[in-house]
C-alpha cells in the first residue's frame, strides 16, 4: 500500500475511533500521543529494523490479543487451562492481558508477581518454578514494542553474539517485591533467570534529628526502590521525585 492510499483509507475513519496518528514519516499508536513518550520508545527501539509480520500473525492478534502458535504461549495457556482456570474464554483474557503487559514493555518481574500472586495465588514451590519457566519461554516469543516486534528469542538467533545476549532479568521495582523476589530467588534461578535485588535500587542518605542522648542528627542509609514511596515524604512514589531528580542533572526547582 501506498502512503497515499494508507492515508485516504485513514481519514475515513472517525478520529475519537483511530488506533494509531502519523508524525513525520512514522506510523504510531495512538497511546503515544505524547511528544516524551513517544521519544522514548523510539530511543529504545533505535538501530533495530521493523519485523513485518505475516498475514497468519495479524489475524491470530486480531481474534485473540496474543499470538497462540508461538510454542511458548501455547503451553503457557494449557498449564492455566489444565491446572487452574478450566474456562477457555477466562484462560484467553488472562493471557491476552499477560502478553500486552510482556509486549508493551511491563516489568517481567512484575507480571510473574501479579500472575503468581495475584492471579493464580501461587503457593509451593513447585508451582512458583513450572510458572517461572513457562512466564519465561511466552516471553522469548512475544513481539515487543521496544524490539519493533521481534521477540527476544529472534534477536538473539540473529546477533548470535554473547555480546548482544539478552538475558531474562527479574528485578523488584518497589520493597514489598524485593521481599517476595527474596523468598523465591533460588527457585528462580534454577529455571535460568537471573535475579538481581540492587540494580534497582538506589541507596539514600537520610538525617534523623535528635536520635542521640545530645539530641544530635544521625545519618542512616536506606535501600529505596523506583515504586517505593519518596523518603522525603512528597506522597509521590520515589521515581517519580527525588529519584527521578538525581537522574536528571539538569534539574532546577521552580
Amino acid at each position: 500500500m501506498t502512503r497515499e492510499r494508507f492515508l485516504c483509507l485513514l481519514q475515513q475513519i472517525p478520529e475519537d475511533l483511530r488506533s494509531c496518528h502519523i508524525a513525520g514519516s512514522y506510523i504510531i499508536s495512538a497511546e503515544f500521543h505524547d511528544v516524551d513518550k513517544c521519544r522514548a520508545l523510539l530511543q529504545e527501539q533505535a538501530g533495530k529494523e521493523y519485523y513485518l509480520p505475516a498475514y497468519e500473525e495479524v489475524e491470530e492478534l486480531w481474534k485473540k490479543g496474543y499470538i497462540e502458535y508461538r510454542d511458548g504461549w501455547q503451553k503457557l495457556a494449557r498449564w492455566i487451562r489444565e491446572k487452574y482456570i478450566p474456562s477457555r474464554e477466562a484462560v484467553d483474557d488472562l493471557v491476552r492481558d499477560t502478553w500486552e503487559k510482556l509486549a508493551s514493555g511491563e516489568d517481567y518481574s512484575r507480571t510473574y508477581l501479579w500472575l503468581a500472586g495475584e492471579v493464580l495465588f501461587l503457593r509451593s514451590g513447585k508451582e512458583l518454578l513450572a510458572l517461572a519457566k513457562l512466564l519465561r519461554g511466552a516471553n522469548d516469543h512475544t513481539r515487543m514494542r521496544i524490539h519493533r516486534g521481534f521477540t527476544p528469542m529472534e534477536l538473539r538467533i540473529r546477533e548470535n553474539n554473547d555480546a548482544m545476549f539478552i538475558a531474562t532479568f527479574v528485578m523488584p521495582g518497589c520493597t514489598e517485591a524485593a521481599l517476595k523476589l527474596r523468598m523465591t530467588r533460588e527457585l528462580l534461578l534454577s529455571a535460568g533467570l537471573r535475579v538481581d535485588l540492587e540494580m534497582t535500587a538506589d541507596r539514600v542518605r537520610l538525617i534523623r534529628n535528635g536520635n542521640s542522648t545530645a539530641g544530635e542528627e544521625a545519618a542512616e542509609e536506606k535501600i529505596v526502590y523506583p515504586r517505593d514511596p519518596c523518603p522525603c515524604g512528597s506522597g509521590r512514589t520515589y521515581a517519580d521525585c527525588c529519584g527521578w531528580k538525581q537522574a536528571r542533572p539538569d534539574y532546577k526547582e521552580a
